[in-house]
């Protein structure tokens, strides 16, 4: 198999000589990867940027069906973060996410109910470190939109982040605006 880059650098030998060439072994690669991976994970963000790290995590969950209620269980579940606010519009769902609420001893977050924006009345809340958004597809962009709007810093959501795909570069320009993290969950 012969390409144009083949046929060019037949035509002129000396071209690859005025250049000096790191020849890295893939075993070389993997190890130096690794050992940059490790070191950047045992560093801690808020020391890398100078910030300093909050004690608990304020976290608000917009979608407390099926998936929500496992973020709601796994958040529940640690010690550095705060559930202060949880949202939906199935009283059913919610009725059983305030049952995991109660079974793990933790206070009881705010609840914002009663209307298909009543996530909006969320994003209000004041220190709010993140949201987790577990809601039906249609609405992950204009939630994610909305909570950068509000001044939230970390969002994350369930697959997938926009319909279309001008909802994800509208997310990406947001984000990146409001100097905000945006997280995709799967």
């Amino acid at each position: 198999y012969i390409n144009q880059s083949t046929i060019y650098l037949q035509q002129f030998p000396g071209f690859l000589n005025q250049f000096k060439i790191a020849v890295m072994k893939r075993r070389d690669f993997v190890k130096n990867i690794s050992i940059a991976g490790a070191g950047i994970g045992l560093v801690s963000p808020y020391s890398l940027f100078s910030q300093k790290a909050p004690s608990k995590i304020r976290l608000g969950i917009i979608g407390v069906g099926l998936r929500g209620q496992n973020h709601l269980h796994n958040a529940l579940g640690r010690e550095d973060v705060d559930v202060v606010a949880i949202c939906d519009i199935d009283d059913r769902m919610l009725n059983s996410a305030r049952n995991i609420i109660t079974k793990s001893g933790k206070p009881m977050p705010k609840i914002f109910t009663g209307d298909p924006h009543a996530y909006r009345k969320l994003l209000e809340e004041k220190d709010l470190h993140g949201i987790l958004i577990a809601t039906p597809w249609e609405w992950h962009a204009p939630m994610i939109l909305d909570g950068l709007s509000a001044g939230i810093k970390y969002i994350a959501t369930e697959v997938i982040l926009g319909i279309t795909l001008q909802d994800h570069w509208d997310v990406v320009k947001a984000a990146e605006q409001h100097q905000a993290n945006v997280m995709m969950l799967e």
